[in-house]
């Protein structure tokens, strides 16, 4: 287990975390090879054409992360694989910008969120004298970035068709300055431009990094427990079967931790745990989340991944130490049957085996696609048997049955509040789709 570490490192580089964001969102959608790599090259694309206007490094930075994250909207949407952007309808191409600006404007901790959240919202308007009352010229950087990315995609050697890309690009509606910025690096960049781009993420990684300092992002446990709860909404609100499943287990992870007299810290850092130990299931189809019956041999497979697509994105975000231990190791079972290492008792620590009770227990009392929600005793009746069995942590066991009645007060007014905030998900998105799709009616919203 070198992975793992004892201790808490806290810091936490803020392109690591939102590269780590990108990496787990376009897992999301696999199926649709369009957007392997998507975000990255267009980013990269976006930060050459930001350069040539001259943008300052403030911007530079927040265009970048805008770039990075643009298409995070593509992890919530209902809709079958595609092949190119032009099959998509008006609601899905509005669909993914109003929602990846919402989740976006939601996670603070990246800084000038509002700022990143406006340019993803607005990457796909068609470019009128006017528009800057309201969309910055990043949003048309990105626009340019986004769509150059896609025509040289079609081109085994995009270097050959420098001609044919940019008569492409040339139609596309941009202000003056961002189309002959972008004519101008399709034409004047050295071939190692179109290697980098086609070839080497870590050549473009490199090149971002470069072009603006970086900050870290964490410097207490504090600030980790405030990211771990602003990424709620991405890890829970994709399925209303998973919208308060985080909630409930780091709302019981640290009770039990508070009841049995850890250390502060402690407290903190197993409900930061509880919040992202399921940032894996983004990779997981929607349809094996919400299927109504008992899964497949297949299904079932497919859904124990989750637990180490959370250890891979939780390492690639610089995560690590009791906190990643404690996220990753909830499937684990004191008797060496849980998944995915089969770690036994003496493996294990205290936090790692709470929060496998604490999974246990908020699964059980969800009303799941497949179960009902199960009652008061059955739910204490479940927890003594596989606590006396030794599979689940018999402490941890004894100390919720013992406080039973307040644990769970508190977690299900946690879970209420987390379900009415969903709710306001879903009604906002109805309603900035409205809006926007009056947008597209009036022709300024670009769909190809």
């Amino acid at each position: 287990m070198q992975y793992f570490r004892d201790w808490l490192d806290l810091r936490i580089s803020l392109f690591d975390f939102i590269d780590a964001l990108m990496w787990v969102a376009e897992l999301s959608r696999s199926d649709c090879r369009l957007l392997a790599g998507h975000n990255l090259r267009t980013a990269y694309i976006a930060a050459f054409i930001g350069e040539v206007i001259g943008l300052s490094e403030t911007s530079l930075k927040v265009l970048i992360k805008a770039a990075m994250l643009h298409d995070l909207g593509f992890v919530f949407m209902r809709m079958g694989t595609f092949t190119d952007f032009e099959s998509l309808d008006v609601a899905e191409i509005i669909g993914h910008s109003e929602i990846g600006s919402y989740i976006v404007d939601h996670l603070r901790f990246i800084g000038d969120s509002a700022k990143v959240s406006k340019i993803i919202k607005y990457h796909h308007l068609e470019y009128e004298e006017g528009h800057e009352d309201f969309a910055d010229i990043e949003c048309f950087i990105l626009k340019a970035a986004d769509r150059i990315d896609l025509i040289q995609n079609k081109y085994e050697f995009p270097q050959l068709f420098i001609r044919e890309i940019a008569e492409e690009v040339s139609t596309i509606n941009l202000p003056e300055e961002v189309l002959e910025a972008s004519l101008w690096l399709l034409h004047s960049c050295p071939l190692s431009f179109w290697y980098d781009l086609r070839f080497s993420n870590e050549a473009k990684v490199r090149y971002l990094r470069s072009v603006c300092s970086w900050e870290e992002l964490v410097y207490s446990i504090k600030h980790l427990e405030e990211i771990g709860e602003a990424m709620l909404s991405l890890i829970d609100f994709r399925s209303a079967v998973t919208s308060t499943h985080s909630t409930r287990v780091a709302t019981i992870a640290e009770y039990v931790a508070q009841v049995t007299d850890e250390p502060e810290h402690v407290v903190r850092m197993q409900k930061v745990a509880g919040f992202l130990h399921d940032i894996g299931k983004l990779v997981v189809p929607v349809d094996v989340l919400e299927k109504p019956g008992r899964l497949d041999r297949r299904e079932y497979a497919v859904m124990q991944t989750h637990v180490y697509y959370t250890r891979l994105f939780l390492d690639k975000a610089g995560i690590k130490g009791r906190v990643a231990r404690s996220a990753v190791l909830h499937h684990e079972r004191m008797d060496g049957t849980g998944y995915p290492f089969g770690l036994r008792d003496a493996e294990m620590d205290m936090c790692e085996k709470v929060m496998q009770v604490a999974d246990v227990m908020a699964a059980l009392c969800e009303k799941r696609s497949y179960k009902k929600e199960m009652g008061v005793e059955e739910v204490k009746s479940i927890l003594k048997d596989e606590g006396d069995r030794g599979k689940l942590y018999k402490k941890a066991v004894d100390v919720i049955l013992s406080n039973f009645d307040s644990i769970y007060e508190v977690m299900e007014e946690r879970a209420r509040q987390r379900g009415r905030e969903f709710l306001v998900f879903v009604d906002e998105m109805v309603r900035n789709t409205q809006e926007t799709k009056k947008i597209a009616e009036r022709k300024e919203i670009d769909f190809a």
